[in-house]
């Protein structure tokens, strides 16, 4: 499916898959992508968590980005129940919220995570 036939055609039909569906951001994707008709695949590292499926009609895959075995695995899943993806959303990444007066309490560890995740 070309693009332009998307969006004339309110993304029926289409595969969307959005990375980091599980957070607000991508939780919204998903439900917009639902509501013009797209079959929606919410990608996160809180796919287990049933609290998390922005909405009844989303499948969910795991997906740390951070993981090429991780994003590997989701892609062969995919490609094997439903055969492509039309469009791909990003909506994942990390932050760690420390106030300027304590920047010194951010480790190399956070910092390296919130880098490799955006």
């Amino acid at each position: 499916m070309n693009p332009a036939e998307l969006l004339t055609s309110g993304f029926r039909g289409a595969v969307v898959m959005v990375v980091g569906g599980h957070g607000d951001i991508g939780s919204a994707v998903c439900r917009q992508a639902i509501e013009l008709g797209a079959t929606v695949i919410a990608a996160s590292r809180r796919s287990h968590d049933p609290d998390a499926v922005p909405h009844t009609a989303v499948q969910s895959v795991t997906l740390d980005i951070t993981s090429t075995d991780s994003v590997r695995a989701a892609l062969s899943f995919i490609e094997r129940t439903h055969g492509r993806i039309d469009v791909l959303v990003n909506a994942a990444g990390s932050t760690a919220t420390v106030p300027a007066s304590d920047i010194h309490r951010l480790s190399d560890e956070v910092v390296d995570e919130v880098l490799a995740s955006n």
